[in-house]
């Protein structure tokens, strides 16, 4: 039988703080150790899920489709339960809790809101729920229109109000009955650019400002890397690997995550040194020396990713250049503008390579000879 929820903490909590920000205190970690889960019995969706989330901070779950992140999240929420393994928050396990006893708030990709009951009605929903008095209910339902800044909005109804309006609704409901974890399911994923932008921005700013554990998924890398703290890359059921967006794309651990995470130029060479975290690798044109996340043999293939916009193309072979880089002559081959850059293919002795410059940088035309540089530590070894 399940049992009634336990609304104590939340009636006797605010959305805001007595100094006028918000602040959720009782946000918590979220970690899973070797979960599994199968759709159709022997075909693993999941298959050795591990990850640690942190109090308090957003976190994405980033991958293409059917790679299993939207799976991942419905575990969390207690919508389908794992085959093998322990989901915990704040070192609490609730792998076998009913989700309305986990303390999260979802936000559904298509925001899942009432159309027949009004915003206000729509807020009100879950503290019904919960069984909250009118008065908490009332107060509540204020301080969440004022947190996403919809405050002239309580008597509208959803088919009233804009995409952005109606996601801002949808992060109010999950926010209004304090709960320590929110999760979102793609939540942007029905607007155009500009308004993802700027919609993002805005969840970055609640989540910033409430404190609130949040765990994202999107397969947009751009919108993973602008709002979260971690990023964990997902593929085919399993994580490629967990970190920092910025270290995730300036040191890709596999060729699947240098690929996935945006345009890159893919070397296969051998090993020729290897020192500390430094590997000189011979790609045939000449010697690159690399950065590298674990340790290499002499003479092991690898392969090698270098960003378009670690590489420095030009007309003039005489520019100088830091010790240790890589320099070969090439060929111009095409180059595309893109507004505030342009990229530049280009033909090396036995590959192409792909440039990003700054648009105002004057390149040589098509079949022109250049000068193609890779400073030291530019390139990483990913496989």
């Amino acid at each position: 039988m399940t049992q009634p929820i336990d609304t104590t903490r939340q009636i006797g909590s605010s959305l805001v703080s007595g100094d006028g920000r918000t602040s959720f205190a009782n946000s918590m970690s979220v970690s899973t150790s070797d979960i599994s889960y199968s759709f159709v019995k022997g075909r693993k969706v999941l298959d050795g899920i591990n990850l640690e989330v942190p109090a308090g901070e957003f976190w994405t779950l980033l991958g293409s489709s059917g790679s299993g992140k939207t799976t991942l999240l419905r575990l969390l929420a207690g919508l389908v339960s794992p085959a093998t393994g322990r989901i915990l928050f704040g070192g609490r396990d609730v792998t076998k809790l009913d989700p309305q006893r986990r303390e999260i708030g979802f936000v559904f990709q298509n925001y899942a809101l009432f159309p027949h009951l009004n915003v206000a009605r729509n807020l009100e929903f879950p503290l019904k729920l919960r069984k909250f008095p009118k008065a908490e209910r009332d107060r509540l339902i204020t301080e969440a229109l004022d947190l996403v800044h919809l405050s002239d909005y309580r008597s509208a109804f959803p088919a009233q109000l804009s995409g952005g309006q109606q996601q801002r609704v949808a992060v109010a409901r999950a926010l209004i009955f304090r709960p320590s974890i929110m999760l979102l399911d793609e939540p942007l994923g029905a607007l155009d650019k500009r308004l993802r932008q700027q919609l993002g921005a805005n969840l970055r700013e609640i989540q910033q400002a409430t404190g609130i554990t949040a765990i994202y998924v999107t397969h947009d890398q751009e919108e993973a890397f602008s709002l979260s703290d971690g990023v964990a890359v997902m593929n085919q059921g399993r994580i490629e690997q967990v970190d920092t967006p910025v270290t995730l794309y300036k040191a890709p651990g596999s060729k699947f995550v240098a690929q996935f995470l945006g345009e890159t130029n893919l070397w296969s060479g051998i090993v020729r040194s290897h020192s500390g975290s430094a590997v000189s690798v011979d790609i045939g044109e000449g010697t690159v020396l690399c950065s590298a996340n674990r340790s290499h043999t002499v003479g092991e293939a690898v392969r090698v990713s270098i960003r378009p916009e670690d590489i420095t193309l030009s007309a003039n072979a005489d520019v100088a250049n830091a010790p240790g880089s890589f320099r070969a002559m090439g060929t111009v081959l095409r180059e595309t503008f893109l507004g505030s850059r342009k990229v530049v293919t280009a033909a090396l002795a036995d590959r192409q390579v792909i440039v990003e410059l700054p648009s105002n940088v004057r390149v040589p035309s098509g079949g022109s000879p250049c000068v193609i540089t890779i400073g030291p530590g530019a390139a990483v070894v990913v496989a």
